[in-house]
């Protein structure tokens, strides 16, 4: 895509505005899961409109493979030696680091959003949306930005356990952003390149679950649930399931089942997973046309990561994306395992209780 430039009160995008930024030689947008949106381009001097690069104007530019361009805020414009423009822009979502919002509270998302719309103290084109529902009291005791209240290390996402997803004027808090499509990132296919790093602290090769309460022991006959034999040495994990039965002692068969369904929810027979990967973008070759919705990815996505040194083909979040505007295609891609705030744990216990007691 080629970028466009606004004046910085455009807010329909539907002209082509003060031009289109055809000489631009370098433009791409860096986006993070519940962190950075921003862009980043280099034009020469002389170029057509580059007069009307300054700070405050607009430039309109894809981010990713939706086809929805995102409108940027410049924030800064630096003249280098050679004749070169270096433009920094920012999501317009960051106009609501500027906007100040009063005291409130509210005890689920939905009404949080809700009171945030109304509390801010002037008037704004952004709307606020969510599909996050649990009970958990979330208050701004004193006035602070609205990008604050979302975005902060104690704003609305880390309380909820959500993540962020910005679109022009929309703001949206989600469960979560992505799918899992079924892509494999691996060697010798859509892999180039990549800094690999698996931590193992967390994998174990089985647990010893048990029960103990009011003097009374019940462990498995086993003893030990085995996973895995694959990672050298054993790496067992006592675990504590007591606060599992309100009814008194379980037998052998539900302890093992509640020992089962603890690894199940925990994840724990695979290594956690950051890889900084350069895609070839299959979706955009004649050979892979046709498996285009099964091979693209946004961020947020759930892909299958295929490591040539470990034994396992662990799933991996897309947390971090950098995105050629100019050629239409990621200049790279960074798949994770994100930390699970208190708030994304405390749902996950919430919903273990709910499907035990029905």
């Amino acid at each position: 895509m080629i970028p466009v430039l606004y004046p910085n009160t455009e807010t329909k995008f539907e002209t082509l505005g003060m031009g289109l930024l055809v000489d631009a030689t370098k433009c791409v947008v860096t986006e993070e899961l519940n962190g950075i949106f921003e862009l980043h381009m280099t034009y020469p001097e002389g170029g057509q409109h580059c007069e009307n690069l300054l700070a405050g104007n607009l430039i309109y530019a894809s981010h990713d493979d939706t086809g929805k361009p995102q409108p940027f805020d410049i924030y800064n414009v630096t003249r280098q030696d050679g004749g070169e423009i270096t433009v920094s822009a920012q999501h317009i979502s960051y106009r609501l680091s500027s906007v100040p919002v009063k005291p409130f509270s509210a005890w689920y998302p939905w009404p949080a959003m809700q009171a945030l719309a109304e509390n801010v103290v002037m008037q704004t084109l952004f709307q606020f949306h969510t599909d996050l529902s649990m009970i958990k009291h979330f208050s701004i005791k004193k006035p602070t930005s609205v990008r604050s209240v979302l975005a902060s290390e104690n704003g609305m996402a880390n309380a909820y356990g959500g993540d962020l997803q910005w679109d022009h004027f929309q703001v949206r808090l989600l469960e979560q952003r992505g799918a899992d499509n079924g892509v494999v990132v691996a060697y010798g296919k859509n892999l180039q390149s990549a800094q690999q790093e698996a931590n193992l602290r967390d994998l174990l090769t089985g647990i010893y679950p048990f029960y103990s309460k009011d003097g009374v022991y019940v462990d498995l006959l086993e003893q030990v649930l085995t996973l895995s034999n694959s990672y050298g040495y054993p790496r067992i994990q006592a675990v504590d399931l007591t606060g599992e039965f309100s009814e008194g002692a379980p037998t052998q068969s539900l302890l093992r089942q509640k020992a089962n369904d603890y690894i199940k929810a925990n994840a724990i027979r695979e290594p956690k997973v950051n890889i900084t990967a350069n895609f070839i973008p299959l979706w955009q070759t004649d050979e892979y046309r046709e498996l285009a919705p099964l091979e693209k990815v946004l961020l947020g996505d759930w892909v299958t990561v295929r490591f040539a040194s470990l034994n396992a083909a662990p799933k991996a979040r897309v947390t971090r994306t950098v995105y050629n505007t100019l050629l239409d295609r990621y200049d790279s891609v960074t798949l994770g395992n994100p930390p699970e705030n208190a708030a994304t744990l405390l749902a996950k216990i919430v919903k273990g209780l709910k499907d035990h007691g029905s």
